[in-house]
């Protein structure tokens, strides 16, 4: 039965780390989740199978709790002479809370002496035989038996607060995504911007929910951990390859180069963006991943202090041990992918990736300064030779000939590893040599830096007209940001609003800024809970160097860029805290002696382990049961949601293919599936008559109020069929929204002349006389904005008086005379 339970909760364990992977597979090849249609699948049955998972997990360690319970329990039963409240030793009930198996008779091993309450057992992570509490806290082997505390009231002492923490963090790293998907919830409810954005935020944040939850039950078995480390290093390798593939193999990636004249974009004229196809958030990850394995070939040569570089005894001639050699082979496995990851971060040539590596890197340091030697004689050959790819591949424009490109990449591999292992080992502390190893893993540095920095001279230098494009928009984001502080105004607002809201003709639906597109879409609230989830995320990772470098890197470059839009940026996040604090608790666990210090869980007395009792409060096991059951509302809730969302997706993108009749009928069930679509509302109404088209119209603007192309069509069908009031305002609100369209503005004022033109047909002076005013007043706006337009620093929308409006103007001023003058005669 002990091993049926170990093995249902190990298979659990597993199942979590498996869904884990699995989404970050899904997630990776579908460009990290950008664009909303990839997400909508996954969010509809992945949260249900992490939902039972975790539960699984939940209910082994609750069995487990209880065993330990029922193990103490045993041992006053013995104590007492064979009997305790007149239950016979061994005969215990069937059905019982206490006492279920005798300690004593077990083939598992258990032992209680003197009412100490311990059993020696095998250690999962080395196999060795050591002696454990009911708690599954760890002692060393050579604890005698005699120093196990007792398991009476003076030993109901509480919890360290270096674990009280720790289990504090990682509630908050639970409650992060879960409070940022209920402030989204929230401004559904009080009236979004764009009820479609605000939807796939909600989706988006569960879905992250759901992933932190199966990450932390995945993490408490050696199995799980090893998932999601795989997982992990699964995801770096495939972002990394794929990239490098595209450039020197030729491999077909679409969208994985980002090509460019400009060179404020790219030095070389091309920059790699991999599978998420934008080069910035792709170099974020890649250096997070760089300096993970830069930190791990670090942390494991530091123990190499003892041997020289050959293996020779250093001091006492004693030879170096297995340990040293384990050290050596795990360096040697963290430099094996270190150089495609530094490869394909030069290669993205994002400033921000630089400089959130930079940042990544002091901070790791600070926390453990005997990192920097290693730190510097094991990446010193891997920058040299990305430095060098990075060099020829330019010079290519990142399209070098398949072979030679490719004998390239293999050959500097190569060389990085076997040098960065050389290096690594003669740079230890009493290492010969230890000198002149650091001297040359400088100049490799150097040189590094000379081969990238001073061609990207030019583009990282001086004024640069993006990161002023990207002021313009934070000072309007803010200005936006001001009108909702508190709650926001839902998902997807500044891609809703950003033209309506731009002080200059600048072309950036994305806000550029992962605290700002927060401030929009959640306000302050949001704001505080983000910073809360990132302070207990650093919490976890503080301790670890190798894990709290790549958390800086995300958050960092997260901040400052649109990261957040691919869903995979949040994802990764989650894993190193949660991977860190495995590993300080399983180093804890394995050297950590109980100065009488037993969870709050053992019991105190004899008298509380009658049969049927539960120890924990009646109203703790209610409000856990309420949770889950609200947990599982809410799971049903998303699943339906998602999949509606998804079948009106599905529905939408096969009616761009086919013929109008077929086309309007698949359009109609989209709607029906997910009314919240903007898109497929303006299209419907296209094919639809005019009356028909304003009610759908009508019906979009109920989920997306401020949807320019709503508002246009709207404007377009009222001017064909209404009195002149409403129209004219329909079309003024449609320019508001979208004032640096010099399109929309010129087609404004033609379709004002041909309704005017219409009127006057029909003998309905009044009306066309008033739409050529219209006519006239809307030139004359769309003149005084072009020329103030001209002054202005940036002009990325070629907003410019046009000759078509400028022939226009005559037109609608004949139109307007010849209405005020038969308008005179008519009046007698």
């Amino acid at each position: 039965m002990r091993l049926k339970q170990r093995a249902i909760a190990l298979n659990a364990a597993r199942l979590c780390g498996a869904l884990t992977g699995a989404l970050l597979l899904g997630a990776t090849v579908n460009a990290g989740f950008y664009f909303p249609s990839d997400l909508y699948p996954w969010a509809a049955c992945w949260p249900a199978c992490a939902f039972f998972a975790v539960w699984r997990v939940q209910a082994e360690r609750r069995t487990a709790q209880r065993r330990a319970w029922q193990g103490s329990a045993a041992g006053r039963v013995r104590k007492n002479g064979g009997s305790e409240n007149g239950v016979p030793r061994n005969k215990y009930p069937k059905d019982g809370d206490w006492a279920k198996r005798d300690p004593e008779n077990d083939d598992g091993g258990n032992r209680d002496t003197e009412n100490k309450v311990w059993w020696e057992d095998s250690d999962p992570e080395n196999g060795d035989s050591v002696k454990r509490l009911p708690e599954n806290r760890t002692l060393r082997a050579d604890v005698p038996a005699a120093d196990v505390p007792a398991a009476g009231p003076q030993a109901a002492q509480p919890q360290p607060p270096a674990v009280r923490r720790a289990a504090l963090c990682r509630g908050m790293l639970l409650a992060c995504p879960l409070s940022l998907a209920g402030c989204y919830a929230l401004a559904w409810l009080r009236g979004p911007v764009s009820a479609q954005g605000t939807m796939n935020e909600l989706l988006r944040w569960s879905l992250c929910a759901a992933f932190a939850a199966a990450v932390l039950a995945a993490s408490r078995s050696r199995e799980g951990r090893r998932l999601l480390l795989l997982a992990w290093h699964g995801t770096g390798l495939l972002l990394a390859l794929s990239g490098l593939l595209a450039v020197c193999a030729g491999l077909p990636l679409p969208g994985a180069v980002l090509r460019s004249s400009s060179p404020e974009i790219s030095t070389a004229g091309a920059r790699l963006g991999g599978l998420l196809q934008y080069p910035n958030t792709y170099g974020a990850l890649m250096a997070a991943f760089a300096l993970e394995r830069l930190l791990a070939a670090a942390e494991a040569l530091l123990p190499l202090a003892a041997a020289g570089p050959t293996g020779q005894p250093q001091s006492g001639g004693k030879k170096p041990g297995r340990r040293q050699d384990s050290g050596f082979a795990a360096a040697a496995a963290a430099l094996l992918t270190l150089f495609p990851y530094a490869a394909a971060l030069l290669l993205s040539e994002s400033r921000g990736a630089w400089a959130a590596g930079a940042a990544g890197l002091a901070a790791a340091l600070c926390v453990r300064p005997r990192l920097a030697a290693p730190v510097l004689a094991a990446g010193a050959p891997a920058a040299l030779a990305a430095a060098l790819l990075w060099r020829a591949c330019t010079a290519w424009q990142l399209a070098p000939p398949p072979g030679p490109g490719l004998v390239l990449m293999a050959g500097l591999w190569a060389g990085a590893v076997c040098a960065g292992c050389g290096l690594g080992r003669r740079a230890a502390p009493a290492a010969r040599g230890r000198g002149a190893a650091l001297a040359a893993a400088a100049l490799g540095w150097a040189a590094a830096a000379g081969v990238v920095l001073l061609p990207a001279a030019a583009r990282g230098l001086g004024p640069s007209s993006t990161a002023a494009a990207r002021g313009l928009i934070a000072r309007d984001a803010w200005r936006l940001a001001a009108e909702a502080p508190w709650l926001g105004r839902g998902g997807e607002v500044w891609r809703g609003v950003y033209r309506a809201v731009q002080s200059s003709p600048y072309v950036g639906s994305q806000v550029h800024s992962g605290v700002l597109d927060l401030l929009l879409g959640t306000g302050a609230a949001g704001l505080a809970v983000a910073g809360a989830g990132f302070a207990a995320a650093a919490g976890l990772a503080a301790a670890t160097p190798r894990w709290l470098a790549p958390l800086i890197v995300l958050a960092a470059h997260a901040a400052v860029d649109f990261d957040g839009s691919f869903l995979l940026v949040p994802l990764l996040t989650v894993l190193p805290p949660v991977l860190a604090a495995a590993e300080e608790s399983r180093a804890e666990d394995a050297s950590f002696v109980l100065p009488g210090v037993l969870p709050t869980m053992l019991p105190s007395g004899p008298a509380e382990y009658s049969p049927g009792h539960n120890p924990k409060r009646p109203w703790v096991r209610q409000a856990g049961y309420a949770a889950a059951g609200l947990g599982g509302v809410c799971l049903l809730g998303i699943g339906m949601l998602s999949f509606s969302a998804w079948r009106g997706e599905t529905l939408s993108r096969q009616a761009a293919g086919l013929d109008e009749g077929a086309a309007r009928d698949r359009l109609v069930a989209a709607l029906e599936w997910n009314p919240r679509d903007p898109s497929a509302a303006a299209r419907l109404a296209r094919l639809l008559p005019a009356g028909e088209g304003l009610a759908v119209l009508e019906r979009g603007l109920r989920y997306s109020p401020e949807e320019p192309r709503l508002h246009w069509l709207r404007a377009v069908l009222l001017l064909r069929s209404a009195a002149p009031e409403p129209a004219i305002a329909a079309l003024e609100r449609s320019l508001e929204l979208d004032r640096f369209s010099a399109a929309k503005q010129t087609e404004a004022a033609r379709l004002l002349l041909e309704a005017g033109q219409r009127c006057a047909g029909r003998g309905e002076l009044g009306a066309a006389r008033r739409y050529a005013q219209a006519g006239r007043d809307e030139l004359r706006r769309y003149a005084a904005l072009a020329a103030d337009a001209g002054r202005l620093a940036r002009n990325d929308r070629a907003f410019v008086w046009t000759p078509e409006a400028a022939a226009l103007a005559a037109p609608l001023e004949r139109l307007e005379r010849l209405t005020a003058a038969r308008t005179a005669r008519s009046i007698p």
